[in-house]
């Protein structure tokens, strides 16, 4: 209740000051209703950028690929001797070695020439997305650097992928394999598709227990016949005197329209608290 001083003033007590804060965290909760929250937001466009590059003609999209030419690729990527078949003997001792109880190693019988030819073989096969990403990228910096010869057996010189055989889904679009082309580009490998159901049969002639979708093979992997096939019947004739490394769109600069979207959506209004600013001065 309020009173009046001497001067004639009403003077506001403290019960009157307890009542006001009440009736002002009232309205404050009145305005934090679903109803309230829902009002206060605000429509607007946000703007979605796509790759500029993806349809420049420096940037090969994936190549078609004849279903006979296919077959007889895979005939000779699984043919007995090649290193595909080497690289699944090796696995499969592997696993042998490890369900077997006995405590001696198959390896102490074999000489240290033959140890160091199975590391090799691994280390010409790479499989797996991540891996053969990673792969790249580094080949990708190697290249910028100087630090890497082509006709070493360790460069990377084929990938090949099974598109049809990759299962999209919400968290796995196929936004994921749009970069290949672009990747092996930049890193001087030839990106060949492989016909479908090739992830099942590459996956029983490497012995592994999932299926492999990506493969990567280095120079040291490739025999001279699989080579000299694949270069006159899937490489393009004018690249094989091109420099693969050459990015134009850095070193000739040819400004063009970005592809831009918009998506409509919301935002909420947020209003900021003067209170808790003064607070924190």
């Amino acid at each position: 209740m309020s009173t009046i001083n001497n001067n004639g003033n009403s003077k506001i007590t403290k019960s009157d000051k307890n009542k006001l804060k009440n009736k002002q965290k009232i309205n404050t909760n009145k305005g934090l209703s679903i109803k309230n929250i829902e009002i206060k937001k605000r429509k607007i466009f946000k703007p979605i950028l796509s790759n500029p590059y993806i349809n420049d003609p420096i940037f090969k999209n994936f190549k078609f690929i004849d279903k006979s030419i296919q077959d007889d690729l895979i005939g000779l990527l699984f043919a007995n001797g090649s290193i595909l078949h080497r690289v699944g003997i090796i696995n499969l001792t592997k696993e042998e070695n490890k369900s077997k109880k006995s405590v001696i190693d198959s390896k102490e019988t074999r000489s240290e020439q033959e140890k160091n030819e199975e590391e090799e073989d691994l280390s010409y096969v790479n499989y797996g997305f991540n891996k053969c990403n990673k792969l790249l990228e580094d080949q990708i910096k190697l290249i910028k650097q100087n630090k890497i010869n082509k006709n070493d057996k360790k460069f990377l010189k084929y990938l090949f992928i099974c598109k049809q055989d990759l299962k999209f889904n919400e968290n796995n679009s196929n936004l994921m394999i749009k970069h290949l082309p672009t990747l092996c580009y930049l890193s001087n490998v030839k990106l060949i598709q492989l016909p479908k159901e090739s992830n099942l049969k590459i996956s029983k002639i490497l012995n592994t227990k999932n299926s492999i979708e990506f493969l990567l093979l280095s120079n040291g992997g490739i025999d001279n016949v699989l080579k000299s096939f694949i270069e006159s019947t899937i490489v393009d004739d004018d690249d094989k005197d091109s420099d693969d490394t050459t990015t134009n769109y850095l070193t000739d600069w040819n400004y063009k329209k970005v592809d831009v979207k918009f998506l409509l959506t919301s935002q909420p209004i947020i209003k900021k608290d003067k209170n808790a600013n003064n607070k924190n001065k």
